[in-house]
């Protein structure tokens, strides 16, 4: 019985999102060393659409979508980016579930493109429902503080 480690679901699965994970920690380790510029985001988002269609992709785009996203998180700090609605969470829990359904209705076999537009549809409704109706009352609760009563430490 051989143990044939990169045909295991579970194997591809830690390497493929243990790439994507480890790029975007390694550059908050190196935050301090890496520039951020306009330019140098506008590049790394261009080269992220070519790595799409290498078989895999995650190799060449990890760093760049790591860079994009932190690069871009960090520029953003005018007002006008501060949203008082924040589907992220919802999106970050919702998102996953959503496109194992799709698949399971035989969507999967879509174009990525495709596939990703048809999510995103389906898990912002639900982002912004869990939003509204769950993380705002929530958060609204944070205001009156602890009980009395009650010490912490």
């Amino acid at each position: 019985m051989t143990l044939d480690l990169v045909h295991r679901y579970e194997f591809r699965m830690v390497a493929r999102f243990g790439l994507m994970f480890t790029a975007g920690a390694l550059l908050l380790v190196l935050a301090d060393r890496v520039r951020v510029r306009p330019v140098l985001l506008a590049v790394a988002a261009l080269g992220i659409v070519p790595a799409a269609f290498v078989p895999d992709y995650r190799l060449v785009a990890a760093p760049l979508v790591a860079y994009v996203a932190l690069g871009l998180g960090s520029l953003m700090t005018a007002p006008r980016w501060r949203f008082s609605q924040d589907l992220s969470y919802g999106t970050y829990v919702y998102a996953f579930p959503l496109q194992q359904a799709l698949v399971c209705v035989g969507l999967g076999s879509l174009p990525v493109a495709l596939f990703a537009g048809l999510s995103l549809v389906v898990t912002l409704p639900v982002a912004a429902a869990s939003w509204f109706l769950v993380e705002r009352p929530a958060l609204r609760l944070k205001r009156y503080g602890r009980p009395a009563g009650r010490q912490t430490g």
